[in-house]
Protein backbone atom coordinates (compact mmCIF):
# COMPACT_ATOMS: atom_id res chain seq x y z
CA UNK A 1 0.00 0.00 0.00
CA UNK A 2 1.39 3.09 -1.23
CA UNK A 3 2.06 5.78 1.63
CA UNK A 4 0.25 9.16 1.86
CA UNK A 5 2.27 11.89 3.06
CA UNK A 6 -0.12 14.81 4.23
CA UNK A 7 0.50 18.59 5.01
CA UNK A 8 0.09 19.60 8.46
CA UNK A 9 -3.20 20.90 7.97
CA UNK A 10 -4.21 18.30 5.79
CA UNK A 11 -2.84 15.70 8.52
CA UNK A 12 -4.85 17.68 11.41
CA UNK A 13 -8.09 17.90 9.02
CA UNK A 14 -7.71 13.97 8.00
CA UNK A 15 -7.17 12.67 12.16
CA UNK A 16 -10.26 15.05 13.36
CA UNK A 17 -12.44 13.48 10.25
CA UNK A 18 -11.33 10.20 11.29
CA UNK A 19 -12.26 10.62 14.80
CA UNK A 20 -15.85 11.45 14.00
CA UNK A 21 -15.98 8.67 11.95
CA UNK A 22 -15.21 6.30 14.66
CA UNK A 23 -17.43 7.89 17.24
CA UNK A 24 -14.35 9.90 19.40
CA UNK A 25 -15.45 13.15 18.53
CA UNK A 26 -18.90 15.27 17.74
CA UNK A 27 -19.39 16.96 14.29
CA UNK A 28 -20.25 20.34 16.53
CA UNK A 29 -16.67 19.99 17.83
CA UNK A 30 -15.07 19.60 14.11
CA UNK A 31 -16.36 22.37 13.40
CA UNK A 32 -15.18 24.88 15.64
CA UNK A 33 -11.88 22.71 15.43
CA UNK A 34 -11.16 22.76 11.83
CA UNK A 35 -13.52 26.02 11.51
CA UNK A 36 -16.00 24.85 8.99
CA UNK A 37 -19.42 24.31 8.37
CA UNK A 38 -21.53 21.18 9.21
CA UNK A 39 -22.26 20.50 5.83
CA UNK A 40 -18.52 20.41 4.53
CA UNK A 41 -18.05 17.76 7.60
CA UNK A 42 -20.51 15.56 6.18
CA UNK A 43 -18.90 15.92 2.58
CA UNK A 44 -15.14 14.85 3.99
CA UNK A 45 -17.04 12.27 6.15
CA UNK A 46 -18.18 10.25 2.49
CA UNK A 47 -15.29 11.01 0.86
CA UNK A 48 -13.16 9.62 3.51
CA UNK A 49 -15.43 7.04 3.93
CA UNK A 50 -14.82 6.49 0.29
CA UNK A 51 -11.37 6.62 -0.56
CA UNK A 52 -9.50 7.09 3.21
CA UNK A 53 -6.85 8.88 3.68
CA UNK A 54 -5.70 10.13 0.21
CA UNK A 55 -8.60 11.96 -0.39
CA UNK A 56 -7.21 14.58 2.14
CA UNK A 57 -3.83 15.40 0.01
CA UNK A 58 -4.65 18.58 -2.25
CA UNK A 59 -4.90 16.61 -6.12
CA UNK A 60 -2.89 20.19 -8.13
CA UNK A 61 0.36 18.28 -5.58
CA UNK A 62 3.40 17.82 -7.52
CA UNK A 63 1.67 19.41 -11.01
CA UNK A 64 2.79 22.75 -12.55
CA UNK A 65 -0.25 25.57 -11.61
CA UNK A 66 -2.25 26.06 -14.48
CA UNK A 67 -1.60 29.77 -13.92
CA UNK A 68 2.08 30.09 -13.94
CA UNK A 69 4.13 31.80 -16.66
CA UNK A 70 5.26 29.55 -19.20
CA UNK A 71 9.11 28.88 -20.10
CA UNK A 72 8.52 30.58 -23.71
CA UNK A 73 7.07 33.83 -21.89
CA UNK A 74 9.64 33.76 -19.04
CA UNK A 75 12.32 33.76 -21.61
CA UNK A 76 11.21 36.87 -23.82
CA UNK A 77 10.71 38.86 -20.59
CA UNK A 78 14.11 38.74 -19.71
CA UNK A 79 15.28 39.08 -23.10
CA UNK A 80 13.13 42.41 -23.60
CA UNK A 81 14.71 43.64 -20.27
CA UNK A 82 18.60 42.86 -20.99
CA UNK A 83 17.91 44.73 -24.36
CA UNK A 84 19.38 47.80 -24.99
CA UNK A 85 15.75 49.23 -25.66
CA UNK A 86 14.42 48.65 -22.25
CA UNK A 87 17.73 47.86 -19.97
CA UNK A 88 17.00 51.18 -18.31
CA UNK A 89 13.80 51.04 -17.19
CA UNK A 90 12.98 49.92 -13.99
CA UNK A 91 10.62 47.03 -13.08
CA UNK A 92 7.14 48.97 -12.80
CA UNK A 93 7.56 50.83 -15.70
CA UNK A 94 8.97 47.81 -17.71
CA UNK A 95 5.92 45.45 -16.50
CA UNK A 96 3.66 48.56 -18.23
CA UNK A 97 5.84 48.59 -21.23
CA UNK A 98 5.08 44.71 -21.71
CA UNK A 99 1.29 45.44 -22.70
CA UNK A 100 2.85 46.39 -26.14
CA UNK A 101 4.21 43.43 -26.89
CA UNK A 102 0.89 41.55 -25.25
CA UNK A 103 2.22 40.31 -22.47
CA UNK A 104 -0.33 41.06 -19.13
CA UNK A 105 1.44 40.12 -16.02
CA UNK A 106 1.49 42.14 -12.31
CA UNK A 107 4.83 43.92 -11.21
CA UNK A 108 5.28 41.02 -9.05
CA UNK A 109 4.85 38.30 -11.34
CA UNK A 110 8.01 39.89 -13.41
CA UNK A 111 9.89 41.10 -10.70
CA UNK A 112 9.87 37.19 -9.30
CA UNK A 113 11.14 36.28 -12.61
CA UNK A 114 13.70 38.46 -13.33
CA UNK A 115 14.36 37.94 -10.04
CA UNK A 116 15.57 33.93 -10.48
CA UNK A 117 18.07 35.36 -13.10
CA UNK A 118 19.35 37.86 -10.50
CA UNK A 119 18.21 40.69 -12.00
CA UNK A 120 16.93 43.44 -10.01
CA UNK A 121 15.33 46.98 -10.89
CA UNK A 122 17.77 50.02 -11.35
CA UNK A 123 15.42 51.26 -8.77
CA UNK A 124 15.53 49.02 -6.16
CA UNK A 125 15.47 49.63 -2.69
CA UNK A 126 18.90 49.45 -0.13
CA UNK A 127 17.17 46.60 1.56
CA UNK A 128 16.66 44.59 -1.63
CA UNK A 129 19.85 45.14 -2.95
CA UNK A 130 21.74 44.17 0.34
CA UNK A 131 19.19 41.19 0.84
CA UNK A 132 20.46 39.90 -2.92
CA UNK A 133 24.25 40.84 -2.71
CA UNK A 134 24.40 38.80 0.61
CA UNK A 135 23.01 35.79 -1.62
CA UNK A 136 24.99 36.21 -3.99
CA UNK A 137 28.15 36.34 -1.73
CA UNK A 138 26.90 32.98 -0.20
CA UNK A 139 26.82 31.37 -3.63
CA UNK A 140 30.56 32.39 -3.94
CA UNK A 141 31.36 29.67 -0.30
CA UNK A 142 30.16 27.21 -2.86
CA UNK A 143 32.61 25.29 -4.75
CA UNK A 144 31.66 26.39 -8.33
CA UNK A 145 33.37 26.52 -11.57
CA UNK A 146 35.93 29.61 -12.32
CA UNK A 147 33.51 30.57 -15.14
CA UNK A 148 30.31 30.81 -12.53
CA UNK A 149 32.61 32.50 -9.48
CA UNK A 150 33.16 35.53 -12.06
CA UNK A 151 29.69 35.61 -12.99
CA UNK A 152 28.15 35.79 -9.58
CA UNK A 153 30.63 38.61 -8.79
CA UNK A 154 29.71 40.57 -11.74
CA UNK A 155 26.10 40.56 -10.03
CA UNK A 156 27.35 41.66 -6.58
CA UNK A 157 25.63 45.35 -6.17
CA UNK A 158 27.19 47.98 -4.84
CA UNK A 159 24.49 49.12 -1.50
CA UNK A 160 24.41 52.96 -1.92
CA UNK A 161 23.88 55.66 0.38
CA UNK A 162 19.93 57.12 0.54
CA UNK A 163 18.78 60.22 2.18
CA UNK A 164 15.50 61.06 3.92
CA UNK A 165 13.74 63.41 2.09
CA UNK A 166 11.87 66.16 4.43
CA UNK A 167 8.35 66.53 4.54
CA UNK A 168 6.64 68.30 1.67
CA UNK A 169 5.11 72.08 1.56
CA UNK A 170 1.63 72.26 2.53
CA UNK A 171 0.30 74.40 -0.43
CA UNK A 172 0.89 73.76 -4.28
CA UNK A 173 3.10 77.00 -5.52
CA UNK A 174 4.55 77.57 -2.16
CA UNK A 175 7.44 76.13 -2.87
CA UNK A 176 9.24 75.54 -6.53
CA UNK A 177 12.38 73.34 -6.90
CA UNK A 178 14.51 74.21 -9.99
CA UNK A 179 17.84 72.48 -11.66
CA UNK A 180 19.18 70.07 -14.32
CA UNK A 181 20.34 67.33 -15.38
CA UNK A 182 22.89 66.29 -17.51
CA UNK A 183 22.83 63.14 -18.43
CA UNK A 184 22.78 60.67 -21.72
CA UNK A 185 19.03 61.50 -22.49
CA UNK A 186 20.21 59.85 -26.18
CA UNK A 187 22.58 57.58 -27.06
CA UNK A 188 23.70 60.42 -29.42
CA UNK A 189 25.13 63.17 -26.86
CA UNK A 190 24.85 64.52 -23.59
CA UNK A 191 21.46 67.07 -22.99
CA UNK A 192 20.61 69.09 -19.87
CA UNK A 193 17.11 68.42 -18.92
CA UNK A 194 15.97 71.68 -17.07
CA UNK A 195 12.87 71.16 -14.76
CA UNK A 196 10.99 73.39 -11.87
CA UNK A 197 8.52 70.35 -9.60
CA UNK A 198 6.02 71.58 -7.35
CA UNK A 199 7.04 70.60 -3.69
CA UNK A 200 3.65 70.03 -2.33
CA UNK A 201 1.99 67.92 -5.03
CA UNK A 202 5.32 67.14 -6.98
CA UNK A 203 3.57 67.94 -10.92
CA UNK A 204 6.64 69.23 -12.96
CA UNK A 205 5.12 72.44 -14.05
CA UNK A 206 7.92 72.91 -16.73
CA UNK A 207 10.75 70.78 -18.50
CA UNK A 208 12.96 71.61 -21.37
CA UNK A 209 16.23 70.33 -23.29
CA UNK A 210 18.95 71.88 -24.38
CA UNK A 211 22.60 71.21 -24.68
CA UNK A 212 23.81 73.32 -22.12
CA UNK A 213 22.79 74.55 -18.97
CA UNK A 214 21.65 78.05 -19.58
CA UNK A 215 19.69 81.42 -18.68
CA UNK A 216 17.40 80.69 -22.08
CA UNK A 217 16.42 77.26 -21.18
CA UNK A 218 15.77 78.09 -17.45
CA UNK A 219 13.24 81.11 -18.88
CA UNK A 220 11.63 78.43 -21.16
CA UNK A 221 10.79 76.65 -18.33
CA UNK A 222 9.39 79.38 -16.15
CA UNK A 223 7.05 80.78 -19.46
CA UNK A 224 5.80 76.59 -19.00
CA UNK A 225 5.13 77.38 -15.11
CA UNK A 226 3.70 81.02 -16.08
CA UNK A 227 1.39 79.85 -18.41
CA UNK A 228 0.04 76.93 -17.24
CA UNK A 229 0.24 77.10 -13.45
CA UNK A 230 0.47 80.81 -12.42
CA UNK A 231 3.55 82.35 -10.10
CA UNK A 232 4.76 80.86 -7.26
CA UNK A 233 5.52 82.51 -4.00
CA UNK A 234 9.11 80.89 -3.79
CA UNK A 235 11.68 79.08 -5.99
CA UNK A 236 14.67 76.55 -4.62
CA UNK A 237 17.87 76.40 -6.78
CA UNK A 238 21.45 75.83 -6.76
CA UNK A 239 24.09 78.10 -6.65
CA UNK A 240 24.93 78.39 -10.27
CA UNK A 241 25.80 81.90 -11.49
CA UNK A 242 22.42 82.22 -13.90
CA UNK A 243 20.54 82.36 -10.01
CA UNK A 244 23.23 83.87 -8.00
CA UNK A 245 25.99 86.49 -8.56
CA UNK A 246 29.46 84.55 -7.56
CA UNK A 247 31.49 87.73 -8.38
CA UNK A 248 34.92 88.26 -6.19
CA UNK A 249 34.67 91.43 -5.98
CA UNK A 250 31.47 91.84 -3.81
CA UNK A 251 32.68 92.66 -0.07
CA UNK A 252 31.78 91.09 3.03
CA UNK A 253 28.46 92.10 3.99
CA UNK A 254 27.41 93.76 0.95
CA UNK A 255 24.34 92.10 -0.89
CA UNK A 256 24.96 89.98 -4.07
CA UNK A 257 23.94 92.24 -7.39
CA UNK A 258 21.22 90.21 -8.84
CA UNK A 259 21.39 88.02 -11.88
CA UNK A 260 19.13 87.95 -14.73
CA UNK A 261 16.88 85.20 -13.05
CA UNK A 262 16.87 87.16 -10.03
CA UNK A 263 15.81 90.72 -11.34
CA UNK A 264 12.59 88.21 -13.20
CA UNK A 265 11.84 86.75 -10.12
CA UNK A 266 11.67 90.48 -8.04
CA UNK A 267 9.58 92.21 -11.11
CA UNK A 268 7.51 88.89 -10.89
CA UNK A 269 7.04 88.85 -6.44
CA UNK A 270 8.62 85.68 -6.90
CA UNK A 271 11.30 84.91 -3.41
CA UNK A 272 14.54 82.98 -4.48
CA UNK A 273 16.45 81.27 -2.48
CA UNK A 274 20.21 79.28 -3.23
CA UNK A 275 21.35 76.04 -1.74
CA UNK A 276 24.79 74.36 -1.81
CA UNK A 277 23.02 71.24 -0.38
CA UNK A 278 21.46 68.79 -3.12
CA UNK A 279 19.54 67.28 -0.52
CA UNK A 280 17.63 70.31 0.50
CA UNK A 281 16.43 70.13 -2.87
CA UNK A 282 15.98 66.47 -3.09
CA UNK A 283 12.17 66.60 -4.48
CA UNK A 284 13.62 67.60 -8.05
CA UNK A 285 16.61 65.47 -7.65
CA UNK A 286 14.38 62.51 -6.77
CA UNK A 287 12.22 63.40 -9.82
CA UNK A 288 15.57 63.13 -12.01
CA UNK A 289 15.75 59.84 -10.60
CA UNK A 290 12.79 58.97 -12.03
CA UNK A 291 13.19 60.70 -15.58
CA UNK A 292 16.60 58.85 -16.09
CA UNK A 293 15.15 55.57 -15.62
CA UNK A 294 11.70 55.91 -17.69
CA UNK A 295 11.74 59.07 -20.17
CA UNK A 296 15.05 57.54 -21.65
CA UNK A 297 13.09 54.60 -22.50
CA UNK A 298 10.28 56.48 -23.51
CA UNK A 299 12.80 58.64 -25.81
CA UNK A 300 14.33 55.53 -27.28
CA UNK A 301 10.78 53.14 -27.62
CA UNK A 302 9.96 56.51 -30.87
CA UNK A 303 13.52 56.27 -31.78
CA UNK A 304 13.87 60.35 -31.01
CA UNK A 305 17.34 61.18 -31.29
CA UNK A 306 16.64 65.26 -32.15
CA UNK A 307 16.33 67.96 -29.21
CA UNK A 308 13.83 69.85 -31.26
CA UNK A 309 11.57 66.72 -31.23
CA UNK A 310 12.32 65.65 -27.57
CA UNK A 311 10.90 69.01 -26.82
CA UNK A 312 8.08 68.71 -28.27
CA UNK A 313 7.71 65.50 -27.00
CA UNK A 314 8.04 66.82 -23.30
CA UNK A 315 4.72 68.69 -23.89
CA UNK A 316 2.69 65.53 -23.43
CA UNK A 317 4.84 63.88 -21.49
CA UNK A 318 5.18 66.57 -18.64
CA UNK A 319 1.15 65.73 -18.51
CA UNK A 320 1.74 62.12 -18.19
CA UNK A 321 4.50 62.31 -15.74
CA UNK A 322 2.48 64.47 -13.13
CA UNK A 323 -1.14 61.84 -13.42
CA UNK A 324 0.65 59.15 -12.80
CA UNK A 325 3.36 60.38 -9.78
CA UNK A 326 1.96 63.36 -8.74
CA UNK A 327 0.34 63.29 -4.96
CA UNK A 328 -3.41 64.64 -6.65
CA UNK A 329 -3.18 67.16 -3.97
CA UNK A 330 -6.64 69.40 -3.24
CA UNK A 331 -6.09 72.13 -6.03
CA UNK A 332 -7.99 74.64 -3.66
CA UNK A 333 -4.81 74.64 -1.88
CA UNK A 334 -3.03 76.93 -4.05
CA UNK A 335 -0.99 79.84 -3.64
CA UNK A 336 0.12 80.25 -7.32
CA UNK A 337 -0.74 84.16 -8.38
CA UNK A 338 -3.12 84.88 -11.44
CA UNK A 339 -0.06 85.06 -13.90
CA UNK A 340 -0.03 88.62 -16.37
CA UNK A 341 -1.27 88.38 -20.01
CA UNK A 342 1.52 86.39 -22.47
CA UNK A 343 2.97 89.58 -23.63
CA UNK A 344 3.76 90.64 -20.50
CA UNK A 345 5.11 87.27 -19.25
CA UNK A 346 7.52 87.59 -22.30
CA UNK A 347 8.49 90.92 -21.43
CA UNK A 348 9.57 90.08 -18.16
CA UNK A 349 11.73 86.80 -19.83
CA UNK A 350 14.22 89.07 -21.43
CA UNK A 351 18.04 90.15 -21.17
CA UNK A 352 18.81 93.42 -19.37
CA UNK A 353 21.81 94.55 -20.64
CA UNK A 354 23.81 98.00 -20.13
CA UNK A 355 24.95 99.42 -23.57
CA UNK A 356 27.01 102.59 -24.57
CA UNK A 357 26.51 104.93 -27.82
CA UNK A 358 29.69 104.98 -29.62
CA UNK A 359 30.45 108.19 -31.80
CA UNK A 360 29.97 105.69 -34.26
CA UNK A 361 26.51 104.66 -33.50
CA UNK A 362 27.47 101.62 -32.68
CA UNK A 363 26.49 99.84 -28.97
CA UNK A 364 29.37 98.60 -26.39
CA UNK A 365 28.45 95.81 -24.06
CA UNK A 366 31.09 95.05 -21.21
CA UNK A 367 29.42 91.46 -20.81
CA UNK A 368 28.22 90.55 -23.75
CA UNK A 369 29.87 87.78 -25.63
CA UNK A 370 28.77 86.28 -29.46
CA UNK A 371 27.60 83.37 -28.36
CA UNK A 372 25.35 84.99 -25.57
CA UNK A 373 24.17 87.14 -28.43
CA UNK A 374 23.48 83.99 -30.59
CA UNK A 375 21.35 82.63 -28.08
CA UNK A 376 19.58 86.03 -27.28
CA UNK A 377 18.04 86.01 -30.98
CA UNK A 378 17.46 82.75 -30.54
CA UNK A 379 15.54 83.68 -28.22
CA UNK A 380 13.75 86.30 -29.55
CA UNK A 381 12.99 85.07 -32.78
CA UNK A 382 11.18 81.75 -30.29
CA UNK A 383 9.03 84.70 -29.15
CA UNK A 384 7.92 86.23 -31.70
CA UNK A 385 6.93 83.11 -33.38
CA UNK A 386 5.03 82.26 -30.20
CA UNK A 387 3.47 85.64 -30.36
CA UNK A 388 2.16 85.84 -33.93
Amino acid sequence: MRKVELTMNEQVKYETIKKVADGLMLKSTAEVKLGITRRHINRLLVDYRNGGKEIFRHKSRGRKSGRATDNKTKRKIEKLYLSDKYCDANITHFTELLVNHKINLSRTTVSSILREKDIISPKAHRKTRKRLAAELKAQLNDKLPKQKEIEIAEKIITIEESHPMRPRAKYRGELLQMDASKHFWTNSEYWHLHTAIDDASGDLTGAYFSKEETLDSYYYVMQQTLVNHGIPHKILTDYRTVFNSNSKSIKHGEASPLTQFGYMCKQLGIELECTRSPQKKGRVERAFGTLQSRLVTELKIRKITDIEQANKFLESYVLEYNSQFGTKVNLNTSVFETPPPIDEINLHLRFYLKEQLTKGITFVSKRITLCRLMRMVKAFISLVGQRF
